[in-house]
């Protein structure tokens, strides 16, 4: 990040049939999303030259084809997380 330009964060969308399962065995808790929360340790004075954060959320996309997977993570605005 600190030395790109150009990117842009938005929240999760998507996921796999399992990824429930492993988040839970990471010890995650599926709604605690801080997606927004980007630190770049090359901008001082925060001007945000090198990204943006947007709520957005991109298109979704699913892993094999969907099949059992939905989104369990979070989609939260920027500034707020449970």
């Amino acid at each position: 990040i600190e030395m790109s330009s150009g990117l842009t964060f938005t929240p999760f969308s998507g996921g796999y049939a399992t990824q429930g399962d492993h988040m839970q065995a990471a010890h995650l808790d599926p709604k605690i999303n801080f997606w927004w929360g980007v630190f770049d340790f090359n901008d001082d004075l925060k001007t945000g030259e090198h990204f943006t954060v947007d709520e957005t959320p991109a298109e979704p996309w699913f892993v094999d084809g969907g099949g059992d997977a939905q989104q369990i993570i979070a989609q939260t605005n920027i500034g707020h997380a449970p």
